[in-house]
């Protein structure tokens, strides 16, 4: 039993105090802690990871299957991004993008698909890896072309077991946060991103159109602070909306079998992205503010349902997990500088691949510029719509080419 739990309180009361311990954890780490110029270098969000752990594993907080933890990821996650989407105007954003940091996320999926097959058949070459395993790493490629949700999406699909699941989770965290934490050093060091732009000669840079645009063109909020409480009504109905539309709108037949299903998240982009484009919601005060305040909360409690005492037994996996994001990382890399695309959109595109809907979003903001947020949100976006998909299809070809199975 934790310590909270001893106090004897109500379970609503319970709810409550955990929320304030959570919220009081992100209040210090942001202001406080992130100044220590170790935790800048490595980013407020990795720092949330370990506290978040810690909290539920040493019985400071309840343990990690308590149900407040998974309601926070499942409904904080889509308002946090609603109020981050209903912030963009479309029209002033096409002056700053190019197509270039949406190809670098497409190539940062093939990249990690690559990098998938290539351990999969390496590991069946010089070992004897269980479907299971197989499986393992099919949902590991789905984390790593869209984010967490994916890698429970593929694992669904490839009909894999509630304790491959729980088992996996923590190694392949530890292998994403790898890569990401990486990232975030890069999106924070102005001097390693000229470096790495030094070698990759891009053809042209996100950062520098930024500037040429002008900051102050891009975000204009006129509104009070008081108009945030529409923003939040709207978040929640829209996010009502998209998820209703997603539940009732039927598969898409493909050619040669399969289906093809629309996420309820691009269903959610589309709605926000047109809301704050053509009405004035893109002027209302504070509300990136509450959508990042509102994306460090899902961060704490996505963490906080890491079982430690299930990670010892499937070590074996994690480096398989760790090698396919280093194969990614280096082919993205590689990609960037082929296609001569800029350090900052290639690593919001790597973070929007192995972090998801949480890490690139913040991975923008560390970079100081706000108007990359909505560039990180939509890869995001792409990213979530293609892994299911990514992954199940690796997936499908290891177990078929190793094991002689098909789901």
């Amino acid at each position: 039993m934790s310590l909270i739990e001893r106090l004897g309180m109500s379970d609503s009361v319970q709810v409550v105090a955990i929320l304030g311990v959570m919220f009081l954890v992100i209040y210090f780490v942001v202001s406080y802690i992130h100044k220590i110029p170790v935790v800048r270098k490595i980013g407020a969000p990795l720092v949330l990871v370990f506290v978040g752990i810690i909290l539920t594993n040493c019985g400071i907080l309840p343990g990690p299957t308590y149900p407040l933890y998974s309601t926070i990821n499942s409904i904080g996650m889509p308002l946090a991004l609603s109020m981050l989407l209903f912030s963009i105007d479309l029209r002033s954003m096409k002056k700053i993008l190019g197509a270039k940091p949406f190809l670098i996320m497409l190539l940062g999926a093939v990249a990690t698909s690559v990098g998938g097959l290539i351990v999969g058949l390496a590991w069946g070459a010089i070992g004897n890896p269980s479907p299971d395993q197989l499986k393992g790493l099919a949902m590991m490629i789905g984390a790593g072309i869209g984010g967490t949700e994916n890698f429970i999406a593929v694992g669904q699909s490839l009909e894999a077991t509630t304790e491959a699941l729980a088992g996996y989770s923590i190694p392949m965290v530890f292998a994403c946060q790898a890569i990401v934490a990486i990232n975030y050093v890069i999106a924070g060091d102005p001097s390693l991103q000229d470096k790495f732009n030094g070698w990759i000669k891009p053809s042209e840079n996100i950062v520098d159109r930024i500037h040429a645009y002008g900051e102050d063109e891009v975000v204009k909020r006129p509104f009070d602070g008081q108009s945030s409480l529409l923003v939040f009504a709207m978040a929640c109905l829209a996010t009502g909306v998209s998820f209703w539309l997603g539940g009732i709108i039927p598969p898409i037949p493909l050619p040669g079998g399969g289906v093809l299903t629309i996420p309820s998240l691009l269903i959610l982009t589309t709605i926000c992205l047109l809301c704050g484009t053509f009405t004035k919601f893109v002027r209302i005060e504070k509300m990136q503010e509450m959508g990042g305040a509102a994306l460090y909360l899902v961060v704490l409690a996505l963490f906080m349902t890491m079982d430690f005492s299930t990670f010892a037994d499937n070590l074996v996996i994690l480096l398989p997990f760790f090698i396919l994001c280093v194969i990614h990382w280096i082919l993205i890399m590689l990609f960037a500088k082929l296609f001569k695309v800029d350090i900052v959109s290639t690593i919001i595109a790597s973070t929007a691949n192995m972090g998801g809907n949480v890490s690139s979003p913040i991975c923008a903001t560390l970079t100081g510029y706000k108007q990359l947020v909505p560039v990180a949100v939509m890869m995001a976006a792409i990213g979530t719509a293609l892994a299911n998909y990514g992954g199940f299809a690796i997936g499908q070809i290891l177990l078929k080419v190793i094991c002689g199975i098909t789901i």
